[in-house]
C-alpha cells in the first residue's frame, strides 16, 4: 500500500507536469505544507475517556489546478494516558498517509476550503508493542491566508477514522476516531 501511494504521488508530481508541452505543465503550481497542532480522541469510549489530547505534526506535498488541490498528506498524533489512570498501553500513536483533495471555491486573500481523502492509517503503542495497519478516511475544512505570493498561513480541522480490526481498546472493537487541528505554513512553487 505504501508503495502504491508513493507511485501515485510520483506520477502526480513528476509525470503530469510534462503533459502539457506549452511550458507551464498541467498544474498551476505545487505546494509544500508544514503544520503543528493537536489531536483529540473521539471514539471508542475507552480511547476518548482515558487519553489526553495529543501533540500533532503534519506535512503535505501537493499540486493545484484552478480551485482543486491534490496532495499526499502525512499526519502524526501522539496520545498519553490521563493522570491517575494506569493503562497498558501507556501511549498511543496515530499515523495517517492519505491522498487528499481540497476544493477552494473562492479566490480571495483569505481562502476557505473543504477537503476529503483516504489511505493508510496506523494505530500503535510502544509499551506494550501493539499495532494495527488499516484503511482510513478523512474530511474537514480550513482557511488559507496569503502572506505573500509564495507563502500562506493555514488553519485546518479534520475528522479522521480508521477501522480497528484486531485489537481491543476498552473491551470493544470499533473505529478509531480523532479530530486533528493544525496551524501551519505552506510554500508555493
Amino acid at each position: 500500500m505504501k508503495r502504491s501511494l508513493f507511485l501515485a504521488l510520483a506520477a502526480l508530481l513528476v509525470i503530469a507536469p510534462g503533459a502539457n508541452s506549452q511550458g507551464k505543465g498541467f498544474f498551476d503550481f505545487y505546494t509544500f505544507k508544514l503544520g503543528v497542532g493537536s489531536g483529540f480522541p473521539i471514539a471508542p469510549d475507552g480511547f476518548k475517556d482515558d487519553w489526553n489530547p495529543a501533540f500533532g505534526l503534519g506535512f503535505a506535498v501537493g499540486a493545484q489546478k484552478e480551485m482543486v488541490e491534490v496532495a499526499a498528506d502525512f499526519n502524526f498524533d501522539f496520545f498519553v494516558e490521563d493522570a491517575g489512570v494506569e493503562l497498558l498501553p501507556d501511549d498511543i500513536n496515530v499515523l495517517t498517509i492519505f491522498l487528499t483533495v481540497k476544493i477552494k471555491p473562492i479566490e480571495t486573500r483569505a481562502r476557505p476550503y473543504i477537503m476529503g481523502g483516504g489511505g493508510y492509517y496506523r494505530f500503535w503503542s510502544v509499551s506494550p508493542d501493539i499495532y494495527e495497519n488499516m484503511l482510513g478516511y478523512t474530511g474537514g475544512a480550513g482557511l488559507e491566508v496569503e502572506l505573500n505570493k509564495k507563502q500562506q498561513l493555514f488553519l485546518e480541522g479534520r475528522y479522521l477514522v480508521g477501522r480497528l480490526r484486531l485489537r481491543e481498546l476498552g473491551n470493544e472493537i470499533a473505529n478509531i476516531e480523532t479530530i486533528s487541528a493544525r496551524l501551519g505554513i505552506s510554500w508555493i512553487f
